[in-house]
């Protein structure tokens, strides 16, 4: 099975991204990175979950592990998770510094993520979700093109979303709300960043062909 690492296709329905990208520049991307997720909260206030009457409140933030740093398969595995969680923190929160932190600026369907958590939350509208994302790590590819004498890596997943309700003014939008539940099999590419010394997204995209 081959994807080309050229493709720039994602079939948006299955994660609800329904809004075209401005871009995110280098210097962000790179900004983000080098810095460091916080190892805990900085109050200490209790969590409060989403409801229909406003958004979740003082939702822990997700901790970038020590394996994303590692340049090996545990690694990428290790950075494929931290996406998952950093993207149900954003979520909840509208917060999507902790996605790039391991996503590079070349990775389309990431900065859709990024784009459209952001605009839900500074439109006034939040997330009720149902449970957590929880992915099923298959096969890790390590390649190399000698044409532009470049390595890097491709995982193959499954993943379980959560049901989510959106609300706007206390009022549930049902259009945009989804089921959740099992989704195709995905497929990342992934490049070890030497100068930050950790993995970063580059590619993202649904590929059925793992469902077979």
């Amino acid at each position: 099975m081959t994807t080309p690492k050229t493709k720039l296709s994602l079939m948006l329905g299955t994660i609800g991204i329904a809004v075209a990208l401005s871009g995110c520049s280098a210097s962000e991307a790179d900004e983000a990175r080098g810095e460091s997720s916080p190892s805990e909260p900085a109050e200490t206030a209790e969590y409060v979950a989403a409801s229909a009457e406003g958004p979740a409140e003082n939702v822990p933030a997700p901790v970038v592990p020590d394996a994303v740093k590692e340049h090996s398969a545990d690694g990428a595995r290790a950075t494929i998770e931290y996406f998952w969680e950093a993207v149900d923190y954003g979520r909840l929160t509208g917060n999507t510094e902790p996605i790039e932190q391991v996503t590079h600026y070349v990775c389309e369907s990431c900065n859709q993520l990024i784009y459209k958590w952001e605009q839900i939350y500074e439109d006034g509208a939040w997330a009720v979700l149902d449970g957590e994302t929880s992915i099923k790590i298959g096969e890790v590819q390590q390649n190399y093109t000698e044409e532009t004498d470049e390595e890097w890596t491709a995982v193959l997943f499954k993943m379980d979303e959560p049901s989510s309700e959106f609300y706007q003014d206390g009022v549930l939008n049902e259009d945009a709300s989804t089921e959740g539940g099992e989704s195709a099999g995905w497929w990342v590419e992934m490049v070890y960043d030497e100068d930050d010394g950790q993995w970063v997204i580059d590619w993202l995209d649904i590929d059925p062909a793992f469902d077979e």
